[in-house]
């Protein structure tokens, strides 16, 4: 950790805990920490999965990935620092006021490319949600950047899977219903969040998953 100063917390998670550091070259990164302490073989190599993920991709869409290491039996994945926050603290931080239609299908079509860029290296991300995608500034503009494959799972040659993971309001049906599925999962996510963006509400809020 010695090229890396502590700078702050970011958060903590089932998954892991995330922290600011500054860089030996005066750049914020974001590592996330996950202990393989206690770990069988099989949970210490899906730790690494997300990592080798990340390293395929390469979008101005996406959180980029700088390296990867262990130290202290944890695994350290050290990240693109986005200052802006998530797509949720920004919804909600609009107060009922509605985003401009231009700006909603400029900030849109970043994800869709985003995405795009994420199915053609045959990755599922099957956990797309507001608090997922981070707000980054570039001189005026935002730039949105899907963040946290921890979810995610190499797409096998002309099969589906068939786990139920995920995040309920953005869940496709065939998710909640345990049946098999493939990249459609993650285009009916984009499309809740397209009607959360638009009307700063949940596309679905039930309180149960099959509702």
């Amino acid at each position: 950790m010695e090229p890396y100063q502590h700078y702050s917390a970011i958060g903590r998670g089932s998954f892991g805990i995330v922290d600011l550091y500054k860089a030996a070259d005066g750049k914020f990164v974001i590592i996330k920490k996950i202990s393989l302490e206690y770990l069988t073989e099989k949970e210490e190599k899906t730790t690494y999965r997300e990592a080798e993920m990340m390293s395929r991709l390469n979008h101005p869409n996406i959180i980029h990935f700088y390296n990867c290491f262990v130290d202290d039996r944890s695994l350290h994945i050290v990240m693109e620092y986005a200052q802006g926050g998530t797509l949720k603290e920004y919804i909600d931080k609009r107060k009922g006021v509605l985003i401009a239609e231009m700006e909603v299908v400029y900030l849109f079509s970043q994800l869709v490319l985003g995405l795009h860029h994420v199915h053609k290296a045959d990755i599922l991300h099957r956990d797309l949600k507001p608090s997922n995608i981070l707000l980054h500034a570039v001189g005026i503009h935002t730039v949105f950047k899907i963040a946290d494959f921890g979810l995610s799972k190499m797409l096998e040659s002309k099969t589906k899977l068939s786990s139920i993971l995920g995040t309920p309001c953005y869940l496709a049906p065939e998710l909640c219903e345990g049946h098999s599925y493939g990249k459609g999962c993650d285009i009916w996510a984009l499309g809740c969040i397209l009607c959360e963006i638009m009307t700063l509400e949940k596309a679905f809020g039930a309180q149960v998953l099959m509702a």
